[in-house]
């Protein structure tokens, strides 16, 4: 998916999968795939703990090395 995506793509993050959530997964705006999973955020749990809440959040890509992505997540 990493081969996917650009610098500047916007991702809709949200918990998956929506049944049962075990993770923060980030999706494309276009198609609705993952595009991976939210890791390495010192906020993590905050984040989940919104999303659980119903806030929402998008992120932009801001790297793309090989298969690693680096994101900005932000609120919307």
């Amino acid at each position: 998916m990493a081969d996917q995506l650009a610098v500047g793509d916007r991702l809709s993050i949200q918990l998956h999968p929506p049944a049962n959530p075990t993770s923060i997964a980030a999706l494309t705006a276009t198609s609705g795939q993952v595009a991976g999973t939210v890791t390495g955020a010192s906020a993590i749990g905050t984040l989940a703990s919104c999303l659980q809440s119903g806030e929402g959040f998008e992120a932009e890509v801001i790297t793309v090395t090989g298969s690693k992505i680096t994101i900005v997540v932000e609120r919307i």
